[in-house]
């Protein structure tokens, strides 16, 4: 620490505004000292960081853990009385908005113009069978991965699955896989919205809130492996339906491109630039 701090000094001697993530000890004191050097700071905040450390530790860690993520949640929001802050999603906004001086609610979507379909596309595409379903996740416990074996049986035949991402639970998910009779071939929200593909998640963390509560994909209970299968059938049985909430996702996604979201943090740094 004592070794990196004049490099943080000497950095911060070139620059006009310092966006810092977290909660994270190291952003307090990188905030501190660029606050007293004149150089405007943002703060920026990706989820609930006791809860997020919570999802993270052996159930016996939790407690103590659980007592510094609050301590350090608690100097984030003291510094965002002065720090305009930029949080990921609704349910943040509503945590944050009452302690930040400033604040600008962005959905960090990673995708471009280049990205979308088309809206005459979208929804167009016939289900056929058998009906080709795919999912973006960690193979981790907190994905809980495993559901995914069920879903596929609990479907059964006319439905095939691909998985792309990798983890831990892997091997797990392959042997489940085997156990059930399904096969497993490992392989977000944003991007099948960009490719105006209709979308069934569950109803966990901020999806609710990306997916309009529903308007722009089907929403199930988490660790419910036959509410998602019916979820799914309901799709392939109603074409309409299908092109409703992949048109209504595409066009969010067309408002949440990259560069849309650069235009709106420069407007919002550059309205809220503090120096003091």
């Amino acid at each position: 620490m004592r070794q990196a701090l004049p490099l943080f000094d000497r950095e911060l001697a070139a620059l006009d505004t310092l966006w810092l993530f977290g909660p994270h000890p190291l952003s307090l004191v990188v905030a501190r000292r660029a606050r007293r050097r004149g150089v405007a700071v943002h703060l920026g905040i990706r989820q609930h960081f006791p809860d997020y450390l919570a999802g993270r530790l052996p159930r016996g860690l939790r407690p103590l853990a659980s007592a510094g993520a609050w301590s350090l949640e608690a100097a984030f929001r003291r510094t965002a009385r002065w720090a305009p802050t930029v949080v990921v999603g609704e349910d943040l906004a509503r945590r944050w908005r009452p302690r930040a001086c400033a604040l600008l609610d962005l959905p960090f979507a990673l995708i471009d113009g280049d990205d979308l379909v088309a809206l005459d596309e979208v929804g167009e595409r016939p289900w056929r069978d058998p009906v080709r379903l795919l999912t973006v996740t960690r193979l981790d416990p907190e994905k809980n991965p495993l559901l995914l074996t069920d879903l596929l049986a609990e479907l059964g035949p006319g439905w095939t699955l691909r998985v792309a991402g990798d983890g831990p639970l892997r091997d797990r998910v392959e042997q489940r896989a085997g156990r059930l009779g399904v096969e497993g071939v490992p392989q977000v929200l944003w991007e099948a919205m960009a490719a105006g593909a209709p979308i069934v998640a569950t109803a966990v963390g901020g999806v609710a809130a990306a997916l309009d509560q529903g308007g722009r994909g089907l929403l199930v209970p988490p660790r419910d492996a036959g509410r998602l299968a019916d979820a799914l059938r309901r799709l392939a049985a109603d074409p309409a339906l299908r092109r409703r909430i992949a048109r209504q996702g595409r066009e969010e996604a067309g408002r949440q491109t990259i560069d849309r979201q650069v235009a709106r943090v420069v407007e919002f740094f550059t309205t809220h630039r503090r120096t003091a």
